[in-house]
């Protein structure tokens, strides 16, 4: 996976390429404590229930790494520690696992971007329900449950 540069008015030239694995911890983060937010109900700050939800989704989110998911993250170009965001994905089965740009650079139209270096010609599915859904559904997406992803690994080319 190659890096691609696109300038954003804000932010200046920004690079898209695959994680560093520095960048791991990030991912997983934001990715847990993103997801268990969309959620609501039980999950919410301050629930009873949150930490079994954050434990959850913990292992869902290295499962998916672990069984191949590719991701690409959005940083500074002349600076690899300054990461705005990144999407999770999985291109040969054509779906979108999750997209997270950080607070202050959203409204930037990172998220776009970062959809768009994974999936030049967009994408067909997205695995996990979440606010994104209705701009999922307007690019053209379609829901599919995500444990059919998980628990069919592919083999990661050298």
């Amino acid at each position: 996976m190659s890096v691609r540069f696109a300038s954003v008015p804000e932010l200046g030239r920004v690079a898209f390429g695959p994680m560093l694995e520095s960048e791991r911890g990030l991912v997983l983060h934001s990715f847990v404590h993103g997801y268990v937010d969309a959620l609501g109900h039980g999950a919410k700050s301050g629930s009873p229930h949150r930490h079994a939800y954050l434990a959850s989704f913990g292992h869902e989110a290295e499962r998916l790494l672990d069984a191949g998911a590719d991701v690409i993250v959005a940083r500074d170009s002349e600076c690899d520690a300054r990461a705005y965001g990144w999407v999770m994905f999985d291109a040969p089965r054509d779906a979108v696992h999750w997209v997270s740009v950080k607070q202050d650079f959203r409204r930037l139209q990172l998220g776009s971007l970062l959809l768009q270096a994974a999936f030049p010609h967009g994408a067909s599915w997205y695995t996990l329900r979440s606010r994104f859904d209705q701009k999922a559904e307007a690019l053209g997406m379609r829901y599919r449950v995500p444990i059919r992803l998980v628990h069919s690994p592919r083999r990661r080319s050298a």
